[in-house]
């Protein structure tokens, strides 16, 4: 089966999917889908579906089916979510593949493994598909469309499932390799999978293995594309001149921070230190301000971030089923996933605002004081040891699945019924190492020569010592050498890293299931479906962190990046849902046949109560070529684990100083609103399919939807909390003053040294509208040469799926943000994307042999929409289209009755670069230059392996 678009219903027990599900190139009625839990023969629900079958996902030759999925138009930025979208992440979500379909994020995209939920990779409760079955999968279904009604929580954009073939025996594997055409980025992985029936058939086993490797690569600066571009602040800008907030540069770089220090304040500015202490000139930047320049000596860190992390996962999987009864079938699975990811990100930065008092015995002697007593520096901690920071996070996953499945002669046999209980938990390790002390790193700084009277035992009068250690002769403080590269001494590194930052999380997700379909009777168009059943859910989680960060209060910091805090939270979910098909006409003038499908679903939270969710939709086939179909949706999205318990988590960030052009250096800190109350959304799609008679082998689509979303969380950024509580846009919000702990000891007068080193608490709130909406279009042709012409060798299969998007906006405390066509989020926490996606894939079949080519298209995107004049402007703001073509061969064989199938493929042919991105973010200083949530930041890469099967 190749990718296509169909209406089919999904299983009303999804364990019943594979058995009912054609082989792979049988025509696209034969396949029920996920878009309803009702499964009958012919039927197709009214909610768009893509369907990803074997023979598409063989085509791409792919290591893991998420990186196929999330090439599809419908699935928006990774954002974070994928292992080749976390340059420069220091989040929990690193190695994990997740989906981000609408560019709703990931907590609005429901993943499902055979139509049951699986616990979370996280606190958000993502699921991290690397720790599925994948090698067992026999399509993946993409439900485009709002899928609360049916499947619960979470599917406001829509949802993706995973559908095991379970009746599968045989052996089956694969083995593959590649790397970029820079020889690095390695990827190794191979699968194996088994099934075999016993009892004479009444029971069946299915057993799987799968392991991935994948080499990080490490350096933006290992790529032709890097060049230092970074929007810079325009200091010539004023409210009123009509001049960008941003210009974008090649080679920029910080403005107040170099490898081995820089004084850019005061009477001694203008002076940096070389190896050894050496005194030289600094030549200031000539444009931007606060923490980002260009020109002069400034120095761009961003060379050495890593463009992907390393990664590792594996998983295993079994199943067993047994007919009880002719009647009732029996069935457990279990499984067991591992993942690993370690990124590499920016070091422990200080922007031009650490003290150095004139009697600190590591000055050199060539730098004259002028009779200053003291004065300040900026520098990057790049040395070894204490360098970039180290992000590792390890999962452990572990899922057991208990069910019941059978029919009864009930409504002339109609009667079909199932139970399940599923018990998951995650064990998930995050860390941060090379992780500088604040502490630690403040009394290091601070040295002075060992005094003669009351000094420090065992140290040479004279010797350098931290001035902390003569009142304290027990801190361990090792002074901190801070002028010139190489100058600290490893005992000074070791001191102020002794402690890595991390924390212990353990997740728990309980399901308890139990449901039925019948047809009670019928109409003259047709029998009428009911499906209906009852849920329980319960979610947990607890964690514990490092010494440090648990003696350290909330709202302070302990160090440069983590500074979590333990916690634990729990919520239940009792649920109970319906959903019918009514056949309403058949066979009548202009009709072939009119459904009309409903679902309700009513749903009790322990944190937030009771809601409801419904969806009303139709088909209407006027006749073998032409249908018409739409739905009408309320979803939800109710706040999980992290937005409502998490107990704190924070990282440095750059905010921009209202009413300046000015960034300074603050500290972000994140926790849980237990107050929360579930988002609600309305969805409506309506749209036509058209497969023409007279064109056999050929299809089109079109869907249009609208998804508006009231009481949306979001997690406020830094940025939108200092505006708000400013009033940049607006009137001043007193709240959002709360949520702001300015510097008392401020390095300079007025706000901007209130806010340098200023404590900032952001958490989830229901204060935001969310609206989207666009089209989204598939055509396809399949047929065989010889029906053109009998001469003509071969097959071939078209295919093209695109998205546009018409609306994206984000309405919070007031304010409405157009994000459509932006790729940085910017000062808002989501972005819309480029308006135009697709994704178009031609095939060419010869015997043995098969020809892939694959086109991906991202049209011309911004950076962001605001007016040239504005603060947050950027001077290049258009960011041009790309395109990426992929090359994938195979060839079919056959050896002593074992079929094989060798494959080759190269992507990006060309080795496009990406698109310059010019960042606004808090962290621009550390940007690349690009965005690897859309574009292709490796290049040229090619891969070869093995398929088999007997």
């Amino acid at each position: 089966m190749t990718l296509a678009i169909t209406l089919g219903a999904p299983t009303f027990a999804a364990a019943q999917t594979a058995e009912e599900a054609a082989p792979a190139e049988a025509e696209l009625e034969s396949v029920v889908v996920t878009a309803s839990r009702i499964v009958r023969d012919g039927y197709e629900a009214p909610t768009p579906t893509t369907v990803v079958g074997v023979a598409e996902l063989q085509k791409q030759s792919v290591p893991n089916i998420a990186n196929y999925v999330n090439m599809l138009p419908q699935l928006g930025s990774g954002a974070g979510a994928s292992p080749r979208t976390t340059n420069f992440a220091a989040g929990n979500l690193g190695g994990v593949n997740a989906f981000n379909m609408r560019n709703l994020t990931t907590v609005r995209t429901l993943t499902l493994l055979d139509g049951h939920r699986v616990v979370g990779a996280n606190l958000a409760q993502i699921v991290d598909t690397n720790l599925l079955p994948t090698n067992l999968v026999s399509r993946v279904d993409v439900v485009t469309g709002g899928a609360s009604a049916a499947w619960g929580s979470d599917a406001v954009a829509g949802v993706v499932n995973f559908v095991l073939d379970k009746t599968f025996t045989g052996v089956k594997g694969q083995m593959s390799g590649g790397q970029s055409w820079k020889q690095d980025g390695t990827n190794l992985n191979a699968d194996l999978a088994a099934g075999f029936r016993f009892a004479e058939g009444r029971g069946h086993v299915l057993l799987s293995g799968r392991v991935e490797t994948e080499q990080g690569i490490t350096g933006n600066g290992s790529r032709d594309w890097f060049t230092g571009y970074k929007a810079v602040p325009n200091k010539r800008r004023t409210a009123t001149n009509g001049q960008p907030g941003f210009i974008a540069y090649n080679n920029a770089g910080l403005l107040q921070a170099t490898t081995g220090g820089v004084i850019v304040s005061g009477p001694l500015a203008g002076v940096q230190f070389g190896p050894g202490g050496s005194v030289l000139p600094y030549r200031p930047g000539t444009e931007g301000s606060g923490l980002i320049g260009w020109g002069g000596d400034v120095e761009d860190i961003a060379d050495d971030f890593a463009i992907t992390p390393d990664t590792r996962n594996a998983s295993l999987f079994g199943r067993v089923s047994y007919d009880l009864t002719d009647d009732v079938n029996m069935y457990l699975e279990v499984s067991k996933g591992w993942s690993y990811g370690m990124n590499l990100t920016s070091p422990f930065i200080r922007h031009g605002d650490m003290l150095i008092s004139a009697d600190n015995p590591f000055i050199p002697a060539g730098l004259n004081l002028r009779g200053e007593t003291q004065f300040r520096i900026g520098r990057v901690m790049n040395e070894e040891g204490l360098g970039l920071l180290r992000v590792k996070n390890t999962r452990n996953q572990t899922r057991g699945l208990l069910g019941l499945e059978g029919k009864t002669d009930w409504f002339d046999s109609s009667f079909k019924w199932n139970a399940y209980y599923q018990h998951g938990e995650t064990h998930q390790y995050q860390e941060f190492s090379h992780n500088t002390i604040l502490g630690n790193f403040n009394r290091a700084i601070d040295v002075v020569r060992n005094p003669a009277v009351g000094g420090v035992a065992g140290v040479a009068v004279g010797a350098p010592v931290c001035r902390s250690t003569i009142t304290n002769p027990t801190n361990r403080c090792q002074p901190f050498n801070v002028f010139g590269a190489g100058s600290p001494s490893q005992a000074a590194i070791d001191y102020v890293t002794e402690i890595n930052s991390f924390q212990d999380v353990y997740i728990k997700q309980d399901v308890a299931q139990a449901g039925f379909q019948f047809e009670p009777f019928s109409l003259p168009a047709g029998a009428v479906s009911l499906a209906a059943g009852a849920e329980y859910r319960r979610e947990s989680y607890y964690n514990t962190v490092d010494a440090l960060d648990a003696a350290t209060p909330l709202g302070q910091a302990a160090f440069w990046f983590g500074n979590f805090r333990a916690g634990r939270g729990v919520y239940n979910v009792k649920e109970a849902f319906a959903e019918v098909i009514v056949p309403v006409l058949k066979d009548v003038s202009f009709v072939k046949s009119l459904d009309l499908n409903g679902a309700l679903r009513v749903t009790d939270y322990s944190t937030s109560g009771r809601v409801e969710t419904w969806k009303v939709g139709g088909t209407w086939d006027v006749n073998d070529d032409l249908r018409f179909r739409g739905t009408r949706s309320r979803d939800i999205r109710a706040p999980n684990l992290n937005d409502l318990f998490l107990a704190g988590a924070g990282a440095g960030i750059g905010v921009l100083v209202p009413g300046t052009n000015t960034q300074v250096y603050a500290l972000s800190q994140a926790s849980g609103n237990p107050t929360l109350t579930p988002e609600i959304a309305d969805t409506t799609a309506f749209g036509v399919v058209y497969r023409p008679s007279w064109l056999s082998g050929f299809s089109v689509s079109a869907d249009r939807y609208t998804i508006k979303i009231n009481d949306a969380i979001i997690t406020q950024t830094p940025q939108q909390v200092v505006n708000f509580c400013y009033g940049v846009g607006g009137a001043p919000d007193p709240a959002a003053c709360r949520l702001i702990i300015l510097n008392p000891n401020p390095t300079s007068p007025g706000l901007a040294g209130q806010l340098t080193d200023a404590i900032i608490n952001n958490g989830g709130a229901n204060i935001a509208e969310q609206q989207v909406a666009g089209w989204d279009f598939e055509i396809g042709y399949r047929k065989t040469l010889a029906d053109f012409n009998e001469s003509l060798p071969g097959s071939i299969d078209l295919r093209a799926v695109g998205s546009y998007l018409t609306k994206f906006t984000l309405t919070s405390l007031g304010t409405t943000q157009n994000l459509r066509g932006m790729v940085f989020p910017g000062v808002m926490p989501v972005a819309g994307g480029p308006k135009w996606r697709w994704l178009v894939t031609g095939s060419y079949a010869l015997g043995p042999s098969t020809t892939t080519l694959t086109v991906r298209y991202i049209g011309k995107a911004v950076v962001n929409n605001e007016p040239l004049g504005a603060q947050f402007s950027v001077l290049q703001n258009d960011i041009r289209s790309q395109a990426y073509l992929d090359i994938n061969q195979s060839w079919n064989l056959k050896v002593r009755g074992v079929e094989s199938t060798i494959f080759a493929k190269i992507e990006n042919v060309f080795d496009a670069d990406p698109p310059k991105v010019a960042s606004t973010q808090g962290t621009a200083y550390a940007a690349s230059g690009s965005t690897g949530e859309y574009y292709d930041l490796i290049g040229r890469y090619w891969r070869v392996g093995i398929r088999f099967k007997y």
